[in-house]
């Protein structure tokens, strides 16, 4: 794609003007009605601060209840920026002579259905835990599992939902429904701010004041970033962060960091459809380009607000609209066929690590003619699971070294986690994309109450609907199901041919 004519810095500092007046006509006509109704985060740095005494007064209950241990189910945007402010926060507490609050709070991301995780996040005695139940729609069919399960592991206990559940959704959403029914405590979200760019609105300023982190801090640096990029000064940061991905587009360099994973879902569901889109690649030894390792060292806040202000930009200088996700709901709609077929299907072909370690060995050996381009790897495992996680870091490092050669980049995402955040891309971005999706061959399920169907049907579900999606869509795609021992065996066979 040539985009040459609206990466000029005198368009793009045009753009930055325009979105500083909220301009919905930024992205075309198309995209005007959706834009109309979704720049609600450009005010978020000031807009945001009508809900701190709220939140002060729910961490203090909290602590007066005695709750240390917070549980949030959400998927994309309602989790990763939460994720990511959680990191920061607990790797930053007891440092510069600052001792670590007591009692210790620990904040629980459960933005997966595998049973393991989410045994992790049910099993232990739930007396001291809050909820966190965290949808924009309400209708996520992950996060309506989850609180399927939590309502039952609660009335286990026998403890009752309005001292351990609270909600977060959009007004009129079924989920806001359900907290006015049982009578739990209810946030309303902002039907103005998208859900990847939400993280200074409720949804990532709820969980952060409940583990203790100071929010006006948070926005506080994002209204200092704010104030620098409305002015659209031809040194705007995000002038220089977009001029300079482009510049090496379609790919992004970011480093394995917290904050990175929140930047994957914010940039390629933004920007990945219509053919186009850039694609963020995460690795341990990427080399970074300048603007992006400055980013890197912002204030959390001031990122946070640098990189939704970039990714609108990219939108307009690839033409595409920043604020929708066309190609998730055939994704959706995919998981329920699979629910539906209720085991009249073949799982996979490829069941051991050397079938895995041929087919991909066929794939580089066929990429000649399709290089450059982008090799990404999806794993249905336990996201919590340190081993299986370190696991499938190690296999996409040793898939990078062995793709260099073929100038082929690695991507590496869980499912379904992906499937909120870099699914978009891989559907609907730059036809430059191949997937490795694997599952594990694991019997040991978690019920899902009021379902006909556990956590693994539907962990099984998502992983077939998405393959089946590629599939359809002319990609090269496999699906290898593997025990864990032949999980472990492909990673050493795959490291000693690397």
């Amino acid at each position: 794609m040539n985009i040459g004519e609206k990466a000029t810095l005198e368009s793009l500092q045009a753009a930055s003007a325009s979105l500083a007046k909220k301009d919905s006509e930024l992205w075309g006509s198309a995209a005007r009605a959706l834009a109309h109704e979704r720049l609600g985060w450009i005010d978020l740095p000031e807009s945001s601060r009508a809900h701190l005494p709220a939140l002060d007064a729910l961490a203090a209950w909290s602590r007066s209840q005695k709750r240390t241990r917070f549980v949030l189910s959400g998927m994309g945007g309602s989790s990763l920026a939460p994720e990511v402010i959680a990191t920061t926060f607990f790797s930053q507490s007891g440092t510069g002579g600052q001792a670590k609050r007591e009692p210790v709070t620990e904040l629980v991301i459960l933005d997966s259905t595998h049973p393991d995780d989410v045994r992790t996040a049910l099993d232990p005695d739930p007396s001291n835990s809050l909820f966190i139940i965290s949808s924009k729609s309400g209708e996520t069919i992950e996060t309506r599992s989850h609180l399927a399960a939590i309502q039952s592991r609660l009335a286990q206990e026998n403890l009752p939902l309005r001292e351990h559940v609270v909600v977060i959704s959009d007004p009129q959403s079924p989920l806001a429904s359900w907290a006015v029914e049982n009578q739990v405590r209810f946030f309303p979200g902002e039907p103005t701010v998208g859900g990847r760019f939400s993280a200074l609105s409720i949804f990532g300023l709820l969980p952060a004041a409940l583990i203790g982190v100071d929010c006006a801090t948070l926005l506080d640096d994002a209204a200092d970033m704010r104030r620098e990029l409305v002015q659209s000064r031809a040194d705007s940061p995000a002038l220089a962060l977009v001029q300079e991905i482009l510049t090496w587009h379609p790919f992004v360099n970011l480093p394995r960091a917290p904050l990175s994973d929140w930047i994957e879902q914010l940039i390629a569901e933004s920007t990945g459809k219509e053919g186009k889109g850039i694609i963020p690649v995460i690795d341990a030894a990427t080399e970074l380009t300048p603007e992006v390792r400055k980013s890197q060292s912002l204030p959390l806040g001031a990122a946070f607000y640098l990189w939704e202000w970039t990714t609108a930009l990219l939108g307009f200088a690839l033409e595409v609209n920043p604020f929708d996700q066309p190609n998730v709901a055939s994704a959706k709609e995919a998981t329920r066929q699979a629910l539906n077929e209720k085991g009249s299907y073949r799982v996979s072909e490829i069941g051991t690590s050397e079938q895995l370690l041929n087919a991909i060995e066929s794939f580089i050996n066929a990429s000649g003619d399709r290089a450059p381009g982008y090799l990404a790897l999806l794993a249905f495992i336990p996201m919590r699971n340190r081993d299986l996680h370190q696991g499938l870091l190690r296999i996409h490092d040793d898939l990078s070294l062995k793709l260099a050669r073929k100038k082929i980049r690695v991507t590496s995402g869980f499912g379904p986690r992906y499937l909120h955040s870099t699914g978009q891309c891989h559907k609907g971005g730059p036809e430059i994309g191949s997937f490795v999706i694997i599952t594990l061959d694991e019997s040991d399920d978690y019920p899902i109450p009021g379902a006909d169907y556990g956590f693994a049907e539907l962990l099984m579900a998502q992983a077939r609907g998405d393959f089946r999606t590629l599939n359809d869509l002319g990609k090269f795609v496999i699906h290898a199901h593997l025990t864990r021992a032949e999980f472990e065996k492909f990673s050493r066979a795959l490291r000693a041919t690397s």
